[in-house]
Parts: structure tokens; sequence; C-alpha cells
């Protein structure tokens, strides 16, 4: 040590002087605590905060509820916070001051829309073609319709829509909704008419009957058509049931002695109804355009009339020949069927 210089011991005293500040330093500093569980007047409180959060959102929602709900919040605050009554009354005070708030905001924005009309007024007249409506909707997003069409409404609440004005008197309805509350009015517009536009409204009104009356009169001649064809699509509907009943048996047992009974007695009663549809068809009424095609037809129920009976027999009296016969009339008549429904469908065209 005596080989050191005066400053050089300087030096080694400063720094152990600063290594010994550091040491009361840290020793100095308090270990960190060990953390504290919850007692049981802190865990309350958490859940009487928790259950208040919830209630609150419960009374946004429902607030139709919320006055009962509100009253079982207070109560249990009341009960169960560990504050003095002073600040009790304060909290229930608040609570109620913002559900009125709220409850009063929620109510002023539901409320029913009201419209008020800028212009032009009510009852007013024009000789324009149109006019153009101008208004304002309270509250500002309500939505607004004017003879059910919507219209645009900018976001101070104004809308505008040009009416046509047809007629002397035009009453148009203007609806107003805001979410499930809306308004109606009514307005009437009446329009001016020059001797000129009446004149042309009289034309109008003119051709106009004179084309409803021709309609009626073509829908008149054409009733006895209409008809015609629709006696037709019953008679053919008629058959083709009949027939894809029929069908099926002849195909399946071309031999009708092996028939049973109970086909026999199906068929049987089939071909007097095929019999009454000649009947039907021959005394209808034809319409000149149809007469072509009725012939044909006609024909073709005339050889489906002419095979029943012959079948019939043939079952009662066991006669291949008579059945035979009765088969040969049916296949002529499914032939000139065919060639009756190419001439129904041209007379169609």
């Amino acid at each position: 040590m005596s080989s050191l210089t005066e400053e050089e011991r300087k030096k080694i005293v400063e720094e152990e002087q600063i290594r010994a500040e550091a040491r009361l330093h840290f020793s100095q500093v308090p270990a960190k605590p060990a953390p504290k569980k919850m007692s049981g007047k802190q865990k309350r409180n958490l859940i009487g905060l928790i259950l208040g959060v919830v209630s609150l959102i419960f009374v946004l929602i429902y607030w139709y509820l919320a006055i009962p709900v509100l009253l079982l919040a207070a109560l249990w605050f009341w009960k169960r916070i560990t504050i003095s009554k002073k600040y009790k009354l304060y909290a229930t005070a608040g609570i109620i001051v913002v559900f009125a708030a709220i409850n009063g905001s929620l109510a002023y924005a539901n409320r029913a829309p009201s419209i008020q009309i800028l212009e032009p007024a009510d009852n007013q007249s024009f000789q324009a073609k149109d006019v153009i409506l101008k208004g304002r909707v309270v509250p500002k997003g309500a939505t607004i319709k004017v003879r059910g069409t919507n219209v645009t409404v900018a976001s101070d609440g104004t809308f505008e829509q040009s009416i046509p004005l047809p007629h002397e008197s035009n009453t148009i309805s203007i609806l107003a909704e805001n979410g499930k509350k809306n308004t109606t009015i009514s307005l009437t517009f009446n329009r001016t008419f020059t001797e000129e536009e009446k004149k042309e409204q009289a034309r109008i009104a003119q051709q106009n009957a004179q084309e409803e009356e021709k309609r009626k009169a073509e829908e008149e001649a054409n009733k006895p058509v209409q008809e015609y064809k629709s006696q037709i699509i019953k008679l053919n509907g008629v058959l083709q049931t009949s027939f894809s009943t029929i069908g099926p048996i002849f195909v399946s047992k071309p031999d009708f002695s092996t028939w049973t009974q109970s086909e026999i007695t199906q068929v049987a009663g089939l071909s007097v109804i095929i019999e009454k549809s000649y009947e039907v068809a021959r005394d209808m009424e034809v319409p000149a355009q149809y007469k072509q095609f009725h012939s044909v037809w006609l024909q073709a129920l005339k050889k489906y009339a002419d095979a029943m009976p012959l079948m019939r027999q043939g079952f009662d009296e066991r006669s291949v020949s008579k059945f035979t016969r009765a088969t040969q009339l049916i296949s002529e008549g499914a032939k000139l069927l065919e060639r009756s429904t190419a001439e129904f469908e041209k007379v169609g065209k």
C-alpha cells in the first residue's frame, strides 16, 4: 500500500464508498409483499358491482320491465353495500336519474314520426302536369313513402318527390315510419286543365271506351269457342283416364279368356263411359273454325263407341271374333284421334 500514490489511494477510497452506499440502498428496498386474498366483504362488493352492471344492461334492453328491476336493484344495494346511508341515498337517486334519462331518450328516439309539408299547400291548384312535393320528417332517421314508393330523406330530415297530376283531383298518401311506429297523412292537389287538354282527355276517354266495348264484344263472341274447347279438353281427359286403365290389361293379357272377373267388370264399366262420351260430343255446338277437327274427332269417338258393345258381347259370349273386332275398332279410333289432335292444334295457331 505504501507504494501507492496519493491519487490512487483517493480513488480506492471513493470506490469503497460507492459500493457501501449501494449495499445500504438495496438493503433498505422492502421485499415484495405476498398477494392478499379478497375478504368476504370485498367479494360481496364485487358481486354487487357485476349485478349492477347486468341490471343496467337488462334495463336498457327491456325498458318496459325497468321499474321493478330498478327497485330490486336499489333494495339490494341498500342492504348489501357497506357505505353510509347518505351515500346509499345518493347512489339510489343517481340510478333513478340515469334510468329516467335513458328511458326518456329511448322513448324520444322511438316516438311516432311527424310529417311537415313545406310546399305546396294542401288543396292547392296547378296547371302543370306535375308538382314537386317538399317536406320534412322528424325524427331524421325515419323513412318516407309517397304513394307506396320509398323517397330519399336527407340528413336534415327533408325530402322531395315529383307528383304527377293526371286528374282534376289528385289525392296522395305519405307514410312515415320510425321503427314500429308510423304516421300517415293525405294531401289533395288539384289540376286545372286548358280547353285543349280537356278536348284531348275527352278524345282519350272516348277511345278507351270504344276499345273496352270492342274487347267485351270479342270476349262475348269468343265465349262459345272457350266453352267448346273446355268441353273437348274434359272429354279427352275422360278418354285418356279410361284407356290408361284398359290399355295395360289388353297389353298384359291379349287372351281375354285369362281375364279375371274383376278386370272384366272394370273394363265393362269404362266402356259405358266411353260410349257416353261419343253421345256428348255428337250433340255439342261446334264453332265454325273447329268443324274440320270435330268431324275427325267424332269419327274417332264413333269407332270407340262401336267397339264397346262388341267387347262386352265378347265377354258374355266368350266370342273371340267379337273381341277381336272390338280391338280393331279401338285401334282405328286411336289413329283418328291422333289425326284430330293435329287438326285441333292447327286451329289453335
